[in-house]
């Protein structure tokens, strides 16, 4: 499938990565484990797990059964999620990129060799060593930046992170949408997967 990027996690961060990604026209293959936490009142893919489907902000994210199962789905425009928490479908996928979105770089096993682009959100990876991209996750000016050289901000805290999520839960009652520090880091994935197929283009004039 052309374009395909394939995105690891589902959870509130990611979910802003796999909509920002669907809506620009990218097929998008989620992996997730057999018993994701499912945060109260937050939008987050990762109840396609128990849901068999989700549809956060008119974007759809079905469960599949198998590898062929879920490229029909996202020949329909819609996310496909697979329980693969080791990513053990790559041998019969051959993304464009490959988003680590777990934000659980300890036992993460993503590599630089997984995909032509690599991009991991957060800290606990380096940039060209781990994957080609980190995208900074820390709130500030530095939220959703590129980082092609280094690692991201460590995380002092989760009060930010809390306090965000807080907000949005008031704000949204029971229509759970996209918060902002989600599409703000999900604005840096795609960026961060522009840009590289942009230079493909420019090096093979």
């Amino acid at each position: 499938m052309k374009n395909l990027i394939i995105v690891r996690g589902s959870g509130e961060i990611a979910t802003g990565t796999i909509h920002k990604l669907v809506s620009s026209g990218f097929p998008v293959l989620v992996l997730e484990s057999a018993h994701p936490s499912v945060p109260d009142r937050i939008a987050a893919f990762s109840e396609a797990v128990y849901k068999g489907k989700v549809i956060i902000e008119g974007i759809p994210c079905q469960l599949a059964e198998n590898p062929d199962q879920a490229k029909i789905i996202m020949s329909r425009g819609e996310a496909a999620m697979l329980i693969d928490e080791k990513a053990s479908c790559l041998a019969q996928f051959t993304p464009l990129a490959l988003v680590d979105a777990t934000l659980t770089p300890q036992t993460s096993t993503t590599n630089m060799d997984m995909a032509p682009v690599t991009i991991a959100l957060g800290p606990g990876f380096t940039a060209c060593r781990d994957v080609d991209v980190v995208i900074e996750t820390q709130c500030g000016n530095n939220l959703g930046r590129l980082i092609y050289s280094g690692h991201a901000a460590a995380d002092l805290n989760d009060s930010a992170a809390i306090t965000d999520n807080a907000s949005h839960a008031e704000e949204c009652e029971k229509n759970f949408t996209i918060s902002v520090r989600a599409r703000c880091i999900a604005g840096g994935v795609l960026e961060a997967i522009l840009q590289n197929l942009y230079l493909e283009k420019v090096s093979l004039k």
